[in-house]
């Protein structure tokens, strides 16, 4: 240090400057040391400033700052999303913008790939003859071009083999984009998605906490191989596991334990949230398909409105929720198997049996297979 005092805490206060000699004492003597990135501010990190419940505190601060900035947050979230979302889609509605992109960043991947290549390359052509750098070196770097040469082939047969199916994803882009255009109600459908969600997800988490702290509390304790002797002693002596643990200097700490009965009931809280999610889910996906498919199936094209979208709801609400209950139905069986088979993956975690690891892993990866191929056909 150049000068013979420096600001640890707010600057332009002498009494908080400290003399570079005695930096070590200052950080002994104080019992938090001021938040350097806020030094003019003078704000000091304590335990109390970081609590919930502190005011004035960190929490408390970020709340009024954000009941301050409400409108903003709330205009810049949502109007200003939304604004910028319709500006997209008019854009990607002019011919030959999308294609563009598309074919663009195709293109850029594979100067990319093929540039790393070149450099390569290049770099250990220069290795060989530097006098610097290893042969070892220099292969290592002419290996690392091949590879990106042949990752650059691989990605460019690639796309020949999908352009068909590019050009198509294109064209289904367009259209999906002329959809929302004349049916803007589609953005905001989302919404109510999500609000029915949270709907079943309150009640739920209730139930789920009541569940959680129906069992019975369990004190364990852990001590280092020097004071389990203590701890036995203490334990043998009269005393409690909780007092014993904290007499003889171990850790303790408490877990709960439950019934088969209360693990049954939260298997089954864990289905009824996956049936629900995935029927909301459904019933969404049912909603915007119909509202696409009378979009494109009607000639006159200006006929198509936001009525159009509330038609294709009243349709799918009346009609189609069952298919959606039944193959909701299915996907949140098929995952309620896959937590299963999780948990005793996790039991056989620390077995020896490899066999066991093996099938279960196999199981888990057949489970997730048959999952996509059944969320593909509902």
């Amino acid at each position: 240090l150049t000068s013979t005092t420096t600001p640890y805490a707010v600057a332009g206060d002498e009494s908080s400057y400290v003399s570079s000699s005695n930096v070590g004492s200052y950080w002994l003597d104080q019992e938090t040391p001021t938040n350097c990135t806020a030094q003019r501010k003078g704000v000091v990190i304590t335990a109390e400033y970081m609590s919930p419940t502190e005011k004035n505190g960190f929490f408390d601060k970020a709340n009024a700052d954000i009941y301050t900035a409400r409108y903003v947050i709330l205009a810049a979230g949502t109007g200003v999303a939304m604004m910028l979302g319709f500006i997209y889609l008019y854009i990607l509605r002019i011919p030959g913008v999308l294609a563009t992109v598309c074919w663009g960043l195709i293109t850029l991947i594979e100067v990319c790939l093929l540039g790393v290549a070149y450099f390569s390359y290049d770099t250990s052509e220069k290795w060989k003859t530097d006098g610097v750098h290893t042969a070892n070196e220099a292969n290592f770097m002419l290996y690392v071009g091949y590879l990106f040469a042949g990752l650059g082939a691989l990605w460019f047969c690639i796309i020949c083999c999908l352009r068909k199916r590019i050009v198509l994803a294109i064209g289904i882009v367009k259209e999906a984009c002329k959809a929302v255009a004349r049916m803007p109600i589609i953005t905001v459908y989302p919404v109510f998605q999500v609000l029915g969600a949270v709907i079943f997800l309150v009640p739920w988490c209730i139930y789920m906490v009541y569940l959680a702290s129906a069992g019975d509390v369990k004190v364990d304790c852990i001590c280092p191989s020097s004071m389990s002797s203590a701890y036995s002693s203490a334990l043998t002596g009269g005393g409690t596991a909780e007092s014993s643990c904290d007499s003889s200097g171990c850790f303790l700490y408490k877990s709960f334990t439950y019934t088969d009965d209360m693990k049954y009931a939260g298997l089954y809280m864990l289905f009824s949230w996956f049936w629900t999610s995935q029927f909301v889910i459904a019933a969404g996906q049912l909603v915007v398909a119909m509202s696409v498919s009378m979009w494109y199936f009607t000639r006159d094209k200006k006929t198509v409105g936001n009525g159009t979208f509330f038609k294709a709801a009243k349709t799918a609400m009346w009609y189609h929720l069952g298919t959606a209950a039944f193959g909701s139905l299915i996907i949140a069986i098929i995952k309620t198997i896959r937590v299963i088979i999780s948990y005793l993956q996790h039991k056989f975690k620390n077995s020896k049996n490899f066999a066991i690891k093996a099938l279960l892993c196999a199981i888990q990866c057949y489970m997730w297979c048959i999952e996509k191929c059944m969320k593909f056909l509902n």
